[in-house]
This record gives structure tokens, sequence and C-alpha cells, in this order.
């Protein structure tokens, strides 16, 4: 007795394929809302961030020359006499500045080396009545923030 296999419960009957044949568009009509965002998504972030007047390291204008088509910048120089240094990640090259949701949203700055308590008290300026925390090889600010603290890092040049 020949068994048939198991691929042929899905006939090609009524408009059903079989679920291996059709991408997941065409599978689920149900149109996924988008996350509505408050920052624009034409123009590159450090184009509209206007840093604080009291920072003790001053930022730079980026120039816009040197931005890709992605929004994606290349590092700028000029941070040799910070107390501190950013090191990019190794995989995209990006700015090392990530968004931890667990009990509370958290914006997390990592893969630095120098004075913490410098970048801490630059970041308190930068995120005005948000907390800023130390942990172990990272300084943490409550609240989403990506798109201030990554300003601040292109404006240093890194």
């Amino acid at each position: 007795m020949q068994s048939q296999p198991v691929f042929c419960v899905w006939k090609y009957t009524s408009g059903m394929f079989p679920r291996h044949r059709f991408s997941s568009q065409a599978a689920n009509p149900v149109k996924k809302k988008t996350k509505e965002s408050n920052l624009p998504t034409s123009k590159p972030v450090f184009d509209y961030w206007i840093p604080p007047p009291n920072l003790k390291y001053p930022v730079r204008a980026v120039d816009p020359s040197k931005v890709t088509p992605s929004g994606w910048v290349p590092p700028q120089g000029g941070y040799e006499n910070l107390p501190f240094r950013f090191y990019r990640s190794s995989a995209g090259n990006n700015l090392p500045v990530y968004l931890e949701r667990k009990r509370k949203t958290i914006t997390a700055v990592r893969r630095f080396r120098g004075d913490q308590e410098a970048i801490a008290e630059e970041l308190r300026k930068i995120c005005p009545g948000s907390e800023v925390y130390h942990c172990a090889g990272s300084v943490a600010v409550v609240g989403d923030h990506r798109a201030a603290i990554q300003a601040w890092l292109l404006g240093l040049g890194f």
C-alpha cells in the first residue's frame, strides 16, 4: 500500500495553497498598525536637535556632505581632548546607544572608556528631568532618549 505524502493535505482547491507556497502578506490580509513617531523620519536626528547651552564639552555641527542616504554618519574625529572615548559597534559601525525595555524604558550607553562620571554629568544636561544611573560598563538614562544621545555623540565627533 502506497502512502500519500504529508504535504498533500493542502490541495490546490478553493484558492488555498500549501503553506510553504505563499508569502506572509498573502496569508495575512490584516494590515499591521504602524507605530507613529514624534520625530520626523525624513531628516536625520542632528538636523533638528538643539544642544543645551550649559554643556561642558562643546558639540559641532555635522557636515551634511558626510551623511549617507540612510542617515548614517562616519566618525568626524576631534575627540582627543575629551576625558572619555566611545567605540562604535564592530558589526555595523553604529553608535553604542541601546534601548532596553524591561520594567521601565531605559536608554543605555555602552562601549566607552574613561571618566564615567563626566559622561553621566553630560547626560543629565542632555536629558533634563530623567534619572541617570551608573552601571558596570554602561550609563543608563530612564526613558527613550536615543535621538538626543546619538546627536550628542555625533556632535562630539564619535
